[in-house]
């Protein structure tokens, strides 16, 4: 005859599986998101790959935030732009688009659509993306960056929060401060980065400098002293 469990015997069972758990599922849940960390590093880097191919196409000049159209286009859903009240704009996310190929490239696997992580590109005119391209330049040449490898292009960054002065909010296509970089808790406190010179990777919330006209890794050509 079989031995049957005890009910205490059941609930020492239980309570070990649910021990054994608490203390795996933290683990699996960083090793999930190292993942995505290392998808949002490679679609940044894609990015930022797709910014030196457009420039090679536009006299050496890197993707600008924005640019005026002429007249009305097709973005990449297939939709014609008309316009809007500030104007007829094409988006870096619309310029660069035919250098990168997809949508999913554009979206950070960690991100939270509608949430302060902006919003999913699906190749819409938006500003309130994933990832951000540096406001403190507009259209500059690769050449005229004086060092293109500590200068940051694009970031995982925010939609709708203060900036640090206090004063109003920004869109995420133009971050222009430090804490648009600094997305509550994105990849472990680490956003991704894409430089001017092509390459991305993570680093640590705190160890990017406040914006300035120094900083080398805010500003194309850094005025002195010059500084992180």
């Amino acid at each position: 005859m079989k031995k049957q469990f005890t009910l205490i015997e059941l609930l020492v069972v239980i309570a070990i599986i649910a021990i054994l758990a608490a203390m795996l599922l933290p683990a699996l849940a960083k090793a999930r998101e190292k993942a995505r960390q290392i998808s949002c590093v490679s679609n940044v880097k894609q990015l930022s790959l797709s910014n030196h191919l457009y420039a090679d196409d536009n006299d050496d000049i890197l993707v600008p935030r924005y640019m005026q159209a002429a007249e009305p286009y097709k973005l990449p859903n297939g939709d014609t732009f008309s316009g809007n009240a500030s104007g007829l704009w094409v988006l870096w996310h619309t310029l660069i688009y035919p250098y990168v190929g997809d949508y999913k490239t554009f979206n950070c696997p960690s991100g939270v659509e509608g949430s302060k992580d902006g919003y999913k590109y699906v190749g819409n005119y938006t500003g309130a993306t994933m990832y951000g391209r540096n406001a403190w330049f507009g259209a500059v040449k690769r050449a005229n960056f004086t060092y293109p490898s500590d200068c940051f292009y694009f970031a995982d960054s925010g939609y709708g929060i203060q900036s640090e002065d206090g004063e109003g909010y920004y869109n995420l296509y133009a971050p222009y401060f430090r804490n648009n970089l600094t997305v509550h808790g994105r990849h472990n406190q680490q956003p991704t980065i894409g430089y001017a010179d092509g390459h991305a990777q993570s680093r640590t919330n705190n160890s990017i400098p406040s914006p300035s006209n120094n900083s080398k890794f805010w500003v194309a050509q850094p005025s002195s002293p010059v500084k992180d």
